[in-house]
């Protein structure tokens, strides 16, 4: 279980490469004859090594080993020079990672990396290659994932290449009875172990993610959308607008959400991201800002959401009264005259919301419940919409 770390000059190994025949001085006289240190890595024998310089510092050296032990050590050895050409040991920092597999570990390797962060390959008999990331303050081993391979892992290394749609890609082969050769985004790499740490999180969703559920984005919507993306032609043809957009909100019901909703509600409220956690008030770390009016992350089966959405766009799953079509800042729109004089807005009006399914969209004018005079609209944001009963609850989920 012990390690040895050698060092001597590469400048006089190149001397004497390069020397004369009759001048050269044989190898054993370049190569020291003593260790400069050794220690204990593990319990049982060393199977394999793997050491780096690091970066910056150019007298220390990181070295992880992997034994029959199932252990992972690491080490840190800082070096100090005791003559012009020569360099002892000056301390040793040792830490082990017991447990790291079921089965002996037969091979290692350590990728110092700044850009992204350190880490380390292992593999063994489990025939399975696992990831951690090294932590140089706390000289520790985190464990991120771990991928099943077809062979055991009597050997392992890594190379990186540019791929063609200009990300890079990190290999890891490994040998046994085979070889297998595994490739990834390091990119993505990076975002995961990010996100496995996270303690907060802000979710993001625009157009792309609804169109993933096969919902048509703007760009692909009919002429007519932007037609009726304007709340006047309720006034125009309240029933010819009312069922366009009861269209729109029986297609959301109808479409079944993409997984990527269920992955997300597993990063969070399924515990995939285990640091995510409600507070003592039941409040959520994370929070979905999104422009889509589907209302796909309402959806009953995504638990995580139903408290943590904001829509600011609204949500076109709800109906609302049109009370407040002609009215901007409190006072009467130019040109809406006639409409509001029929409109006799109470609280309850501007209150009043209809959560649609499908047994409550018809095909006859729904008007509001309480003032039954005025037809209902969906709970969008369009163009040129002053709409207060719509403007009153988007302001307060964008606050």
């Amino acid at each position: 279980g012990d390690i040895q770390l050698w060092t001597f000059s590469i400048a006089e190994l190149i001397d004497c490469s390069e020397a004369s025949e009759d001048g050269r001085r044989k190898l054993g006289d370049v190569l020291p004859s003593t260790a400069s240190c050794e220690f204990k890595a593990h319990q049982s024998g060393v199977n394999d090594l793997s050491a780096s310089i690091i970066v910056g510092e150019s007298e220390s050296v990181v070295i992880c080993s992997v034994g029959d032990d199932q252990t992972v050590s690491t080490c840190l050895i800082h070096f100090a020079e005791s003559g012009p050409e020569s360099l002892s040991c000056e301390g040793i920092r040792l830490s082990t990672t017991q447990c790291a597999s079921a089965s002996a570990l037969k091979s290692v390797e350590l990728i110092l990396d700044d850009s992204t962060f350190h880490r380390v390959y292992t593999s063994g008999h489990e025939e399975s290659v696992t990831l951690w990331k090294l932590d140089f303050a706390r000289l520790s081993l985190k464990y991120v994932t771990s991928v099943p391979i077809g062979t055991e892992g009597s050997c392992l290394d890594c190379c990186q290449y540019n791929h063609p749609d200009g990300t890079i890609r990190e290999v890891v082969a490994v040998g046994g009875l085979g070889t297998e050769l595994l490739s990834f985004n390091l990119t993505t790499l990076l975002a995961a172990c990010a996100l496995i740490e996270a303690n907060s999180l802000l979710i993001t969703a625009g157009a792309g993610f609804s169109a993933d559920s096969g919902l048509q984005t703007y760009e692909q919507a009919p002429l007519s959308y932007r037609e009726m993306c304007d709340p006047s032609k309720l006034v125009e043809d309240p029933l010819k607008f009312q069922q366009f957009w009861l269209a729109f909100t029986r297609s959301y019901l109808k479409t079944k959400p993409h997984s990527g909703y269920e992955l997300l509600d597993q990063w969070c409220q399924g515990g995939k991201l285990p640091n995510l956690l409600r507070q003592s008030d039941g409040s959520t770390p994370w929070w979905v800002y999104t422009s889509n009016v589907d209302g796909h992350f309402r959806n009953t089966r995504l638990a995580s959401f139903r408290e943590s959405v904001c829509e600011i766009h609204g949500c076109a799953l709800e109906f609302k009264c049109a009370c407040g079509i002609g009215f901007e800042n409190g006072e009467p729109r130019l040109g809406w005259q006639k409409w509001n004089e029929k409109v006799q807005p109470t609280d309850a009006c501007r209150e009043t919301k209809l959560v649609m399914t499908d047994d409550a969209i018809s095909s006859s004018l729904l008007l509001c419940s309480h003032c039954q005079l005025l037809p209902m609209r969906a709970n969008v944001l369009m163009f040129h919409d002053t709409d207060e009963n719509i403007l009153r609850s988007i302001s307060v989920e964008r606050d």
